[in-house]
């Protein structure tokens, strides 16, 4: 079966994502990609040259997850490849890790149109600082030009929501891969999902 067989590509808006449907038919079935379309190769692209191992990082967040001290492992991490951001809102940060203020990240999702889900008492007194402290989120906006993000858990709704906003603003793919899905952000709002074996 080739890659392109197995993306499936839907369209969610804010509160919705990819998470939320069960795709029951490829995306050509369903005559959302039409072969040599654009958009259907902007996604068969995205997926190849990050999943073929030349390009692609996926799996390195799980690594570096994997040697965070035992204190530290209630974490999520990320990596574009070049730098490694791990959620939370301390600027105090294990050894090879970038700090990302999260007011950076609320500003970025002004920009973009992003309504940052709220989280009350853990937003500590500032409305989605909780989510802004996501560490893909850190990520894509310490790197903005950055084709592909690997994070060591699955992506909230919130986080598929931002990198939807994102790819839209920047006008380019955006791949993100976590443990269970390699998720293609396309600048149309669409989102190819590729399951993880």
């Amino acid at each position: 079966m080739c890659i392109r067989d197995r993306v499936t590509t839907v369209r969610a808006g804010p509160g919705y994502s990819a998470a939320d449907v069960v795709p029951t038919r490829t995306a050509e079935e369903a005559g959302t990609l039409k072969s040599g379309s654009g958009t259907a190769q902007e996604a068969t692209n995205a997926t190849k040259s990050n999943s073929d191992g030349t390009q692609g990082i996926t799996g390195n967040a799980q690594a570096l997850y994997d040697q965070l001290p035992k204190r530290l492992q209630t974490k999520t991490v990320a990596t574009d490849g070049q730098v490694n951001t791990i959620s939370g809102y301390g600027a105090t940060l294990p050894k090879g890790y970038t700090y990302v203020d999260p007011a950076k990240v609320i500003q970025r999702a002004e920009e973009i149109g992003h309504d940052l889900r709220a989280a009350g008492a853990m937003d500590q007194g500032v409305p989605g600082q909780y989510s802004a402290s996501h560490a893909e989120k850190q990520a894509i906006v310490n790197n903005p030009g950055a084709t592909q993000v690997d994070v060591s858990r699955p992506m909230c709704k919130d986080c598929q929501a931002f990198y939807q906003a994102e790819a839209a603003a920047q006008n380019r793919p955006i791949v993100v891969s976590d443990p269970n899905s390699i998720r293609t952000f396309l600048p149309n709002g669409a989102v190819s999902v590729k399951p993880r074996d």
